[in-house]
């Protein structure tokens, strides 16, 4: 079905917005998968606040092009692809990608990380990496073992002095005697 020039530049505007509003963009191949499970991943990746589409790559090589996108990235996009512009956080949305690979066997082609092509091996290590919530969690913990260890370390060495000059009281006062 042809697309007339208005539907066109309405196109290249949400493609616009989704890469500049994005810190990643993930480059999948979703075909052979029915519309109730494309709608399944649209309504993840919004409930997490990403923005899930079904591309046409002429339209979003145009974009990519004004953008001054290597010839690289631009050869990379054929076939059918769909997207995910994940706005911040993306290795939250990149686990998610990667639970669709498993549960649906879409295909994790390639991404875009803070205007860095990225391959699906990094992705994948991407997914790999806990959320920044996890990770001042771990920290705190870590942390907070140091200085119970601190503590304990610093008490038992003040209890061994109180032992020593408890010591030597006695043993001066038994001198005394």
């Amino acid at each position: 079905m042809a697309i007339n020039k208005l539907k066109k530049q309405e196109i290249i505007v949400s493609y616009e917005k989704g890469i500049d509003s994005s810190e990643a963009i993930f480059f999948m191949d979703t075909s052979g998968l029915t519309v109730y499970q494309l709608e399944i991943i649209r309504d993840k990746i919004k409930s997490i606040g990403g923005e899930y589409k079904l591309i046409k790559n002429t339209l979003f090589k145009r974009v990519l092009a004004k953008n001054n996108s290597s010839n690289t990235l631009l050869d990379l996009i054929y076939g059918y692809n769909s997207v995910v512009f994940a706005p911040n956080n993306s290795n939250i949305f990149a686990k998610e990608i990667l639970n669709f690979s498993k549960e649906l066997g879409i295909e994790i082609k390639f991404g875009i990380l803070n205007n860095n092509l990225i391959d699906k091996n990094m992705i994948l290590d991407l997914a790999s990496i806990d959320s920044i919530e996890v990770l001042i969690l771990k920290l705190i913990y870590i942390l907070n073992g140091n200085l119970e260890n601190l503590v304990n370390s610093l008490s038992f060495s003040a209890v061994s002095l109180i032992n020593v000059l408890n010591s030597i009281k006695n043993t001066k006062e038994e001198g005394v005697k």
